[in-house]
This record gives C-alpha cells, structure tokens and sequence, in this order.
C-alpha cells in the first residue's frame, strides 16, 4: 500500500495519512510539499516519480526507495487503544 498526502492537506492532514502508514504493515508514506489535497495534480512530478518507484519495487520483489520529497516515519504501528487516541481530527 503506498499512502501519499500533500504537507498542506486540510482535509487528510499529514497526521491522518501517519497513522494510516502505521496501520498498515508494509506501507509507504510519501509526503509530498507544497501540495494539498491533490498531490497528483498539484506536484505530478513527484507524485508520478514516487508511484512509479512504488510500483517498479513491486515488479522487482525488491526493497522500495522513497523519492528524494518523501519522509519515513516510525515503523512500529501502535495498537489497540493507543492507535485510536492517535487519531484526532480538530475541526
């Protein structure tokens, strides 16, 4: 699963997409700057260079390597009650 979000998303903030990345063993976050809720049309470029490494790294059964614009973030997801207290949306 690769999870992109643009840094400026008000309606999946970064911290949502986190949190996703974190529930979902063997996920990718790629966090895409200067971009909102649309990195796909707002940054093509890099949205498009962190799909196709994505997916080229399923092909080659291989490790993937985040594009250069992406950050990593903790590997160890939380459980249980821990992972839903982490999930506030401030409206």
């Amino acid at each position: 699963t690769l999870v992109v979000v643009g840094r400026d998303d008000y309606f999946t903030p970064v911290g949502v997409a986190e949190l996703m990345h974190e529930l979902i063993p063997g996920s990718r976050l790629v966090v895409v700057e200067e971009a909102g809720h649309l990195p796909n049309l707002e940054q093509e470029a890099v949205f498009n260079a962190a799909l196709e490494s994505f997916l080229q790294s399923l092909e080659e059964g291989g490790a993937w390597s985040a594009p250069h614009t992406s950050r990593s973030h903790r590997s160890t997801p939380p459980k249980g009650e821990a992972a839903m207290r982490e999930l506030r949306i401030d409206t």
